[in-house]
C-alpha cells in the first residue's frame, strides 16, 4: 500500500499474477493468514533508501529510518513483522540500480527477513544520457549538451524546490545522483531520470514543458 506510483503498480501486479494471491496491502496479507512467500512488487529501485525507510518504520529500527526523506510511515504491529519474519520474501524491481538492490537487502536481513531481491533491469539495460550521446553521431556535441541539461535542471529545481539546499539542487540537476538516466513508465518518471526531461518551469522567459511530468506523492 502506497501514496504514490505504487497504487498504479497494484494494478499491473494484479494483472499479471495469473495464480499468485494479491493483497494491496501488508494488513490484507497477514489477514488472510496464508502460510507462502510474500512477493514484494515495486517499478523501480534507486537508491534504496526509501525501501530501507520503510522497514525501518515497520520495524520500529532507528538505524535505518531517514527522517531526511520526509516520508511519513506507519508502524507496523507485531502480527505484521511477525508474518514478515516468519515466511520466505522477494522484492521484484522492474527496473533499478544494484547498489539500491543491496540496501534494500540489507535493510531487510537486518530486521530478521529471509529475502531475495529481483531487480530485472539493472544498470547495463537501462539508458544513460552519457552513455547514449557516445554511442551516436553527435559525441563531439555530448559535454555541451550535459552541461547544458544541467543549468536547465538546476534552474528548474531552484523554482520548483525552494527549501532545497544548494548542495540538494546540485546533486540532482540531471537527476537524483546526477546519472542523466533517461528511463520512463507511462505513469511517472523515476526521481533519478535527467530533471529537464520531466521537470516544468520557466527557463529564460519561456515555458519549458517537459517529456513526461514526474507525480510527487500524495
Amino acid at each position: 500500500k502506497g501514496n504514490d506510483s505504487s497504487q498504479i503498480v497494484q494494478y499491473f501486479a494484479a494483472d499479471v499474477g495469473g495464480d499468485l494471491v494479491f493483497h494491496g496491502s501488508l494488513e490484507g496479507a497477514v489477514g488472510a493468514g496464508r502460510d507462502a512467500p510474500v512477493l514484494v512488487v515495486d517499478d523501480f529501485c534507486g537508491s534504496g533508501n526509501q525501501w530501507a525507510n520503510l522497514i525501518g518504520s515497520l520495524f520500529d529500527d532507528v538505524e535505518l529510518r531517514q527522517p531526511e526523506l520526509n516520508e511519513q510511515r506507519s508502524l507496523a504491529l507485531e502480527p505484521e513483522r511477525d508474518f514478515l519474519r516468519n515466511r520466505k520474501v522477494a522484492f521484484i524491481f522492474t527496473a533499478g540500480w544494484s547498489a539500491g538492490a543491496a540496501v534494500v537487502k540489507a535493510a531487510a536481513e537486518r530486521v530478521g527477513m529471509d529475502v531475495r531481491v529481483y531487480v530485472h533491469l539493472t544498470e547495463s539495460d537501462l539508458p544513460f544520457a552519457d552513455s547514449a550521446l557516445e554511442a551516436d553521431h553527435v559525441r563531439e556535441h555530448a559535454a555541451v549538451f550535459l552541461e547544458k541539461a544541467a543549468a536547465v535542471g538546476k534552474n528548474l529545481l531552484e523554482t520548483s524546490e525552494p527549501n532545497w539546499s544548494p548542495e540538494k539542487i546540485e546533486q540532482r540537476k540531471l537527476g537524483y545522483g546526477n546519472r542523466g538516466m533517461l528511463l520512463f513508465f507511462p505513469y511517472n518518471a523515476p526521481s533519478q531520470t535527467m530533471t529537464c526531461m520531466w521537470a516544468e518551469g520557466d527557463i529564460d522567459g519561456e515555458r519549458w514543458e517537459p517529456l513526461i511530468r514526474r507525480r510527487k506523492k500524495v
